[in-house]
C-alpha cells in the first residue's frame, strides 16, 4: 500500500484494494512475458473493463464509471504495481473516452462510448508528429474540407496502441498556424488511407504497441469532427491534464512495487539512514573503525579538494549556500558507509 493512504476515502481504499488484486492476479503473473514477447494483452483489457476501468472518469449515463480524477488516481497507481505498461494503456485509453464524453456530441457518444467502456474497442490520442512533440502547436497534419467530408494527410509519431486499436482521435490542422488553427477529428482503424509504421522498438513499456499512424488521404464525414473548427488544441490539452496525472500514478505504481520487492528480498533497514557502497573493483578499500576515510563515502568518488569546496564529496548537497563552520564534515567513526552516512551533516539533505 502506498504510504499517503489516510487521505484516501473508504470508497477510494476499496477501488485501490480490488485493482490491486485484479494486478496481482492478471498482470503481475505475466508482465514479464509480454514485455518480452511484445504480447498486448487484449483479452485482459477486457477483464479490466468489467470491473468498469474501460471508462473510469466517463460519465455513467454514458456508460462510464462516473468516478472522480481522485479516483482514477487510484486506480492507475494500483494496477501499475502489476505491469505500469499496462496502466499507462489504460490511462491513455481513458483519456481518448474523456475527450469523446466531454467534447462530443450525442451521436458520438452513442456511437463510439458503449465500445470503448467495454474495451471492445480501443482508443489511441494521436498529437505527437516526427517534427512536432514538445511543440504539438506546430503538428503539420492537415485536414482539407471538401463538401460533407474532411480529407486528412499527415504522420502521427509514438502513438500508443497504434495498428490494434480502433477509435484515433486525431489532431490536424484546418487553419492557420499555431494552436487556433487545429481541429480534433475520431478517425477508425478500417478508414480507407490509414496504416501504420512498425512496432518501436524501446527499452522495456512493450506490453503496448508504439507505432507511427499514416493519413494519406483518410476521408472521413464532418459529422466526426469533435467541436468546432479551431478548439482542438484546447481539447488535447486538456485531455493531456488528466493523461499526465495517469502517467505519473503509473510511475508511483511501478516504483512501489520495484521498492516492495526489494525490502522483500533484502529485509527492511533499520532505522538510520543509510547508503549502498558502490563497489566496482576490490581496489576500493574500507577502513577499520579507528582510522579516518579520505572523504564522507557515499557511493562515488571525493572531488578533489579546493579552498573553496574542503574534502566535500560529489555526491554531498549543503542543506544551504554555505556549508557549516562548526561542525567537521567527517564521521567520528566511521566503521561503515551506514554509520558515516548517518553522523554525516553533509548528507542531512538528502535524506
Amino acid at each position: 500500500m502506498p504510504a499517503q493512504t489516510s487521505a484516501l476515502t473508504p470508497d477510494q481504499l476499496a477501488i485501490g484494494e480490488a485493482t490491486r488484486e485484479f494486478a496481482r492476479e492478471h498482470l503481475a503473473p505475466h508482465a514479464i512475458e509480454w514485455d518480452q514477447t511484445k504480447h498486448f494483452p487484449v483479452d485482459v483489457l477486457g477483464k479490466a473493463a468489467e470491473m468498469g476501468l474501460g471508462g473510469v472518469y466517463v460519465r455513467e449515463e454514458h456508460g462510464g464509471s462516473g468516478l472522480s480524477r481522485m479516483d482514477a488516481v487510484v486506480v492507475y497507481e494500483a494496477l501499475a504495481t502489476g505491469d505500469p505498461s499496462i496502466a499507462g494503456y489504460v490511462s491513455i485509453h481513458n483519456m481518448v473516452a474523456w475527450m469523446i464524453d466531454r467534447y462530443g456530441d450525442e451521436v458520438q457518444r452513442s456511437r463510439y462510448l458503449p465500445g470503448l467502456c467495454s474495451m471492445r474497442e480501443l482508443g489511441s490520442y494521436c498529437l505527437t508528429e516526427p517534427g512536432a512533440g514538445s511543440d504539438a502547436a506546430a503538428l503539420s497534419t492537415r485536414a482539407v474540407r471538401d463538401g460533407d467530408d474532411y480529407v486528412l494527410d499527415g504522420v502521427k509519431q509514438f502513438i500508443s496502441g497504434a495498428g490494434s486499436t480502433h477509435v484515433y482521435i486525431v489532431m490536424a490542422r484546418t487553419g492557420g498556424s499555431g494552436p487556433d488553427g487545429i481541429s480534433a477529428f475520431v478517425v477508425e482503424r478500417d478508414d480507407s488511407g490509414l496504416s501504420f509504421g512498425p512496432n518501436e522498438k524501446k527499452m522495456g513499456w512493450n506490453a503496448q504497441p508504439t507505432r507511427q499512424v499514416v493519413l494519406e488521404g483518410v476521408r472521413i464525414p464532418a459529422s466526426r469532427r469533435l467541436g468546432a473548427e479551431g478548439e482542438g488544441f484546447r481539447m488535447a490539452m486538456s485531455g493531456l491534464n488528466g493523461g499526465r496525472l495517469g502517467i505519473a500514478a503509473c510511475s508511483l505504481g511501478g516504483a512501489q512495487d520495484a521498492l516492495d520487492r526489494t525490502i522483500a528480498y533484502l529485509g527492511r533497514p533499520s532505522g538510520r539512514s543509510y547508503c549502498v557502497r558502490r563497489r566496482s573493483s576490490s581496489s576500493w578499500p574500507t577502513w577499520p573503525p579507528s582510522s579516518k576515510p579520505p572523504a564522507p563515502w557515499c557511493g562515488a568518488r571525493p572531488r578533489r579538494w579546493t579552498r573553496a569546496n574542503p574534502r566535500l564529496p560529489s555526491c554531498a548537497r549543503w542543506p544551504s549556500a554555505s556549508p557549516p563552520t562548526s561542525a567537521s564534515p567527517w564521521p567520528t567513526a566511521p566503521s561503515s558507509c551506514t554509520a558515516a552516512t548517518a553522523t554525516s551533516p553533509n548528507t542531512a539533505s538528502r535524506r
